[in-house]
C-alpha cells in the first residue's frame, strides 16, 4: 500500500493527507488514519521536499 501511494504520490505531489486517505480507501478498500499516512510516508523516506 505504501509503495501505491509513493507512486501515486510521485504523480500529484501536492495531495492533502486526506486525500492521500481517500486514494487508500478507493485503491484497497481500508480506511486509514490520518497518523497512519503520515508514519508510512515518514518511514518510506517522502517528504514534500525530497517531491
Amino acid at each position: 500500500m505504501v509503495d501505491a501511494l509513493v507512486d501515486h504520490l510521485a504523480e500529484k505531489p501536492g495531495l492533502y493527507v486526506e486525500e492521500m486517505a481517500i486514494f487508500v480507501f478507493d485503491e484497497f478498500n481500508v480506511i486509514p488514519s490520518i497518523s497512519s499516512i503520515k508514519r508510512a510516508l515518514y518511514r518510506a523516506g517522502w517528504s514534500k521536499k525530497k517531491a
